[in-house]
């Protein structure tokens, strides 16, 4: 773990400023109220979000106590947060990007494009490594970190079911659900099971950064 606030407040600052550009470049898909109900645009504003914060807190140390010392201040949030873009970086090139690419999607390697679904969760990961204090995690936020993507995919589909319009392609279709594997007008009881299995999968991150943490911080301690 890094305790140089300023090496910190450098890093945050243009953290901060990336994610930013991106909500910004990036993200822009679907109508103009839906667009913020695609996961990716929701992940990428709590990051931002999250870096101001950070920068901000990072700042107030150093002008406390110095340059030298922690700059850990909401490990369980952030790992929450981090959970979150990391889980947009990992579908979007393992699922979307294939299947956008089939049909002729061709902003894939925007600035907007790749800041929002690469460099974000890249530096958010880098920043919760490098800063955060192992030990912070309880089991139970292995729980708590579900909890958004659970409420962001649940008023996903009761918008959906009420109509409404998350965008519209170049046709002039409308299209009730923001990700095609959630369009269950379309894929029906596949879709059950696509966010069940997706589930399974987020969850199984989250076990694995606590699993992670714990072990750093049994390896801090057998160095004290």
């Amino acid at each position: 773990m890094v305790k140089n606030r300023l090496v910190a407040l450098i890093l945050r600052i243009l953290f901060c400023g990336l994610a930013i550009s991106g909500l910004i470049f990036g993200a822009n898909f679907g109508t103009p109220l839906g667009r913020w109900f695609f996961y990716t645009r929701q992940s990428n504003l709590l990051v931002a979000a999250l870096f101001l914060y950070l920068s901000i807190r990072t700042a107030v140390a150093i002008k406390k106590s110095g340059k030298k010392g922690s700059s850990c201040f909401i490990p369980r949030l952030q790992m929450g947060i981090t959970l979150m873009i990391l889980f947009t970086l990992v579908i979007f090139w393992a699922v979307l990007a294939p299947f956008a690419t089939k049909h002729g999607y061709d902003r894939l390697w925007t600035y907007g494009n790749l800041s929002t679904h690469f460099f974000t969760p890249i530096v958010a990961i880098v920043d919760y490594i490098l800063f955060n204090e192992p030990g912070k995690l309880k089991k139970r936020d292995i729980g708590f970190a579900m909890l958004f993507p659970l409420a962001s995919i649940t008023t996903a589909f009761i918008l959906g079911f009420s109509g409404f319009v998350f965008y519209i392609d170049d046709s002039g279709t409308n299209y009730n659900f923001p990700y095609f594997f959630m369009n269950y007008k379309i894929m029906g009881f596949l879709t059950i099971v696509i966010m069940l299995g997706l589930s399974a999968i987020y969850f199984t991150f989250a076990l694995l950064v606590y699993r992670f943490d714990v072990r750093r911080a049994r390896r801090l301690k057998a160095k004290l």
